[in-house]
């Protein structure tokens, strides 16, 4: 049975504090902004609450959270990062800090809970119960109720070859107090638009979770995991409910992206780039089915099409084919 805790309303580090603090401190030690989080996990994130005291059980050695101070560095969290200590601290902040900028939120009161930065580094290892860690997990997950999983890099996701990164996705998908978003790093979602001529292959990647197949850091996480699953819904609903997640966030990643070049872009009437996005998208759309949305997206196509080459172009014969052959598989031909 899950848990019996009441939520946990944990604290987490502000957006705007990963970059003007925790990545201050990743160059101040020399390191590389692109070091990943076992790269600065000793030097840098235990090493800042080594001397503090913990306010869980007052004893010597604080999490990274604790010693912040400051609205503009720490507050309640109201995002929480599912993600791999493989990720560059860089390009987790470069994630988080997109995510703000397309959702308008200010980098200062996005309090971002991160294990590495709010769990006590200094406790972990120590002997508690698989079922209690457990219990606490699910609570924070509620508490903060608002989950981020970061994919990365977008043909070959670290994230889902961790056994608990999917398993966090698919307890934060199956609760109705908790959302989930799909982030991906700037660079990585612009290869993955890139290959949107290929989108069997983006589909093949991202959407072939297999949580039998994923990794723990010890053994024992994964063995208590895929019983807790087995005894559940089982692993085979467990991959098909993230897939199904996935997949969805394709869908809406890509349509937001149109949306987004529609804002941007000052000659909307004659960009041949804008078109072949819409081609492309309107595709995708085709493919899973969703053919209002591949039809509006054609038809912005059509109109580029039509100004630029011409209504004698092949390209435009052939773009008045695919929306014949559309209309037909929607029954108005």
């Amino acid at each position: 049975m899950l848990a019996t805790h009441a939520p946990i309303l944990p604290k987490g580090v502000s957006v705007f504090c990963l970059r003007d603090t925790l990545l201050k401190e990743v160059q101040n030690n020399n390191l590389d902004p692109k070091s990943n989080i076992y790269d600065i996990d000793h030097d840098i994130i235990r090493k800042k609450g080594v001397d503090a005291i913990c306010p869980r059980d007052n004893k010597k050695g604080a999490a990274y959270v604790d010693c912040l101070e400051g609205e503009d560095n720490v507050g309640h969290a109201n995002k929480m990062l599912s993600y791999v200590w493989g990720y560059g601290i860089e390009d987790i902040i470069l994630t988080l800090e997109d995510y703000c900028t397309r959702n308008k939120l200010d980098t200062k009161r996005t309090y971002i809970w991160m294990c590495c930065l709010c769990n006590n580094q200094h406790r972990v290892g120590e002997n508690v119960p698989f079922e209690t860690f457990h219990e606490i997990f699910h609570s924070t997950v509620v508490g903060v109720g608002h989950v981020l999983a970061m994919m990365a890099p977008w043909d070959k996701p670290l994230y889902l070859t961790r056994v608990w990164c999917i398993f966090e996705m698919f307890t934060a998908s199956e609760s109705d107090k908790c959302k989930v978003e799909i982030i991906m790093p700037p660079r990585e979602k612009k290869a993955l638009l890139a290959a949107l001529s290929d989108y069997d292959a983006i589909v093949k990647v991202l959407c072939s979770t297999n949580i039998e197949n994923a990794k723990a850091s010890r053994d024992i996480d994964k063995t208590n995991i895929m019983e807790l699953v087995s005894t559940g819904m089982g692993t085979a609903a467990l991959n098909n409910s993230v897939n199904k997640l996935l997949r969805t966030w394709i869908q809406g990643m890509i349509l937001a992206t149109v949306e987004e070049y529609e804002m941007t872009s000052n000659a909307l009437s004659i960009d041949q780039e804008y078109a072949i996005l819409c081609f492309r998208v309107g595709r995708v759309m085709k493919e899973d089915g969703r053919y209002e949305d591949a039809m509006v997206l054609y038809n912005k196509c059509l109109e580029v099409e039509k100004r630029v080459l011409g209504e004698d172009h092949i390209d435009t014969a052939t773009l008045y084919n695919n929306i014949g052959l559309l209309m037909k598989g929607m029954g108005k031909l």
